[in-house]
């Protein structure tokens, strides 16, 4: 008797521990998405700023060459 109320009790507290992992494994993942989506913002803000610098490079550079000439 004392063996299956132990039995009941380690049944209820593995079952509990059990829906908290769950739950804390989809908030790791909501968590994780929403860091996935902030680096690729990030990458393509990177991506536009060196696309913006090489532009002025051009035009420094067109400049440069017309004070020359």
């Amino acid at each position: 008797d004392k063996l299956m109320k132990l039995m009941r009790e380690n049944r209820t507290t593995n079952e509990q521990e059990l829906s908290s992992m769950q739950k804390s494994t989809g908030q790791t993942e909501k968590e994780l998405q929403l860091l996935d989506e902030k680096t690729n913002e990030l990458v393509q803000c990177t991506n536009s700023q060196g696309e913006k610098i090489e532009e002025l490079k051009r035009v420094q550079q067109k400049i440069i060459d017309g004070i020359n000439d």
